[in-house]
C-alpha cells in the first residue's frame, strides 16, 4: 500500500474518533526494525475516551492498524510516591533518571519486594478479566515483573470507509476490558507508610490486597 493511501486512511480514522471522543491528542511517529532488518514507519495518534487513554498506531506494510488500550501499573503505583521516597528505594542503583522515570523505578522496587507467588496469581485473576472473544491483550513485563497491560482490537481501513458505529462498538469492546483490567489493579495493591515516633517516614510497604 502506497505511503499516502496509509496516511489518507490514519487521518480519516483520527477525524472520526473525534467526533466519537471529541479529544484526539499527540501525534505517533516511530521507526521499527522489521523481521526482515529493514526500518518501518508507524504512525498513529493519542485519544481520550469516558476518561481512558488509547492510541491507534499503523504502518503502510501491514493491511490494519491497532486500536489499543494501555495501562501501565508502574506508573499508577508512582504516582502515589513521592520524590524523595522514591530516591530513597532506588538509592543503590547508581543510575540517573529523571524525576518520572526515578518514580516508575521506584515502583519497579516496590514490586520486587512481592513473592512470586503472590505476583503468578494476580497474573491468573488479571488474564481472567482481560480475556475477551471480542479483543486480544498481552501483559507486559520487566524483569519477570508485571507492569502493565494492552487491550487491543484491529480495525481495517482500507477495505473501505469505516462507519462511524463499528469504531464506535470497536472502542466500547476494549474499553471494557481495559477498565475491567484497570479497576483491578488498581485495586489489588495497598501501599502503607509507616511513620516513626519523630513523625518522618519509617518505611514504605507494598502487599496485594485479598482477592474477593
Amino acid at each position: 500500500m502506497s505511503e499516502n493511501i496509509f496516511m489518507d486512511r490514519i487521518d480519516e480514522l483520527e477525524s472520526k474518533f473525534g467526533k466519537i471522543s471529541a479529544e484526539t491528542g499527540e501525534v505517533i511517529e516511530q521507526t521499527e526494525e522489521n523481521d526482515d532488518g529493514n526500518t518501518e514507519y508507524y504512525r498513529g495518534f493519542y485519544f481520550e475516551f469516558e476518561n481512558s487513554h488509547f492510541y491507534i498506531l499503523g504502518s503502510a506494510s501491514k493491511e490494519y492498524v491497532a486500536l489499543r488500550y494501555p495501562y501501565s501499573l508502574t506508573k499508577h503505583l508512582s504516582n502515589r510516591i513521592d520524590i524523595e521516597k522514591a530516591r530513597e528505594l532506588v538509592e543503590d542503583s547508581g543510575e540517573d533518571f529523571e524525576e518520572e522515570e526515578l518514580k516508575e523505578e521506584a515502583a519497579t522496587e516496590l514490586l520486587r519486594t512481592i513473592q512470586d507467588e503472590e505476583l503468578e496469581q494476580l497474573e491468573f485473576h488479571l488474564s481472567e478479566r482481560l480475556t475477551s472473544s471480542e479483543v486480544e491483550y498481552d501483559i507486559s513485563h520487566k524483569e519477570g515483573l508485571p507492569t502493565g497491560f494492552q487491550v487491543e482490537t484491529l480495525l481495517f481501513p482500507y477495505e473501505g470507509s469505516i462507519r462511524l458505529s463499528t469504531l464506535y462498538d470497536e472502542l466500547q469492546a476494549v474499553n471494557a476490558i481495559g477498565k475491567l483490567g484497570s479497576r483491578f489493579l488498581a485495586s489489588s495493591f495497598n501501599l502503607s507508610i509507616d511513620s516513626g515516633t519523630d513523625g518522618e517516614d519509617k518505611s514504605f510497604s507494598i502487599n496485594l490486597a485479598q482477592e474477593t
